[in-house]
């Protein structure tokens, strides 16, 4: 696939098209008094997407929300663009498959920020973020995949001699990916225990460079302990009945 193909560079055509120029489409926001204009136009509202503080910025991708569902697939299209550095981020970070696979990978990604969009309720907060952690979580699902499948491949082949000591020694950050490819934990969360406690970024740091609010990702480590914990309690008992045959 040529890469004027790959649907993140269509999708960066057609935002263009829709931000630059005098006849963009606009967002009416008289009613938020948080916005101090009766209406906004894509390009302006694209930044404040991504820049605004948390409750302009949830108040305008609801907005938006409400004109995609209605049909105006313009601002679907802006709602992606607002986006895409950071699927862009995500798809390197998470994924890491070879360039051949990353279409797929952006496509699938595309189609569950579209579902977002499509079924977030009218008044949950924190839309960047659960924005993130679907595209996030959708990049690593297919990684995983793309790992799973070489490691068939690698696991038949009688000429191949290699071994993973990482994954035989079980260390924090294969616990970690162990925890993300079994579903305890999403890639986000992940990210942020292996980049707080493991590689002793400060949580502030971390979260900015996310696109969490500091209170957000302190809750989300917090809740990611908690699991992390449950479950490797869970697999030591696991391990221990299957030793006793129970």
């Amino acid at each position: 696939m040529h890469s004027h193909e790959r649907p993140f560079e269509v999708l960066r055509q057609s935002v263009d098209l829709l931000t630059l120029g005098p006849d963009q489409p606009a967002l009416p926001t008289g009613d938020l008094g948080e916005v101090d204009a009766v209406q906004v136009g894509a390009a302006q509202v694209l930044e404040l997407l991504r820049h605004a503080p948390a409750e302009v910025a949830d108040a305008l991708w609801h907005r938006l929300f409400a004109r995609s569902r209605a049909g105006e697939a313009t601002w679907t299209v802006i709602a992606a663009g607002a986006m895409l550095p950071r699927m862009v981020i995500a798809c390197a970070r998470y994924a890491r498959v070879p360039a051949q696979h990353v279409p797929d990978v952006e496509a699938e990604m595309l189609t569950a920020l579209v579902e977002q969009v499509r079924s977030l309720p009218p008044d949950v907060a924190d839309v960047g973020a659960r924005l993130w952690s679907a595209v996030a979580n959708t990049a690593s699902r297919y990684g995983y995949r793309h790992l799973r499948d070489a490691h068939r491949w690698v696991e038949y082949n009688p000429n191949a001699h290699t071994t993973d000591q990482a994954i035989s020694g079980r260390g924090p950050v294969t616990v970690l990916a162990e925890a993300v490819r079994a579903g305890v934990l999403s890639p986000v969360e992940a990210d942020l225990v292996a980049r707080t406690r493991l590689e002793r970024g400060t949580l502030a740091r971390v979260a900015q460079e996310l696109g969490l609010a500091y209170i957000t990702a302190r809750r989300w480590r917090r809740m990611a302990e908690a699991k992390l914990v449950a479950a490797l309690k869970e697999k030591k008992t696991a391990e221990a009945m299957s030793a006793f045959g129970l």
